[in-house]
């Protein structure tokens, strides 16, 4: 039987919205929501916000908010979905605040996500 597992993560997620806008589009989001636990079925514990894969539904990123931030939690045994979120969805808000901070300073700013998955951001000074 596995585990969850509060995942190691370069970012502090602070903002619910940033985080939301993050997870757009990787699968279903739901609120006050349990994780799946290999060999054991549905957690007890509920998390905030949960990130279930559109494929498999045991496939399911968990945040929980304590104090302040969004800590995120998943299955010690992740899957490739999983992980492949989780970096995803790392970079997606780290462009977004980057993306925020640029529009705050003037610049009019636009995010490109390419093919390959790499994120760009275009920013032209406003005139």
């Amino acid at each position: 039987m596995s585990h969850i597992v509060r995942a190691q993560l370069k970012y502090a997620y602070s903002c619910r919205q940033t985080l939301l806008k993050a997870m757009e589009g990787l699968g279903q989001i739901c609120e006050k929501e349990k994780l799946y636990q290999v060999g054991a079925g549905m957690t007890r514990n509920t998390y905030d916000l949960v990130l279930i894969g559109p494929s498999q539904k045991a496939d399911r990123l968990g945040f929980s908010l304590h104090n302040g931030r969004y800590l995120q939690y998943q299955e010690a045994m992740s899957s490739a979905w999983q992980r492949t979120a989780s970096a995803k969805i790392q970079d997606r808000y780290c462009a977004f605040v980057y993306q925020e901070q640029l529009a705050e300073q003037g610049f009019d700013t636009e995010l490109v996500e390419l093919d390959n998955g790499m994120i760009q951001i275009q920013a032209v000074e406003a005139a």
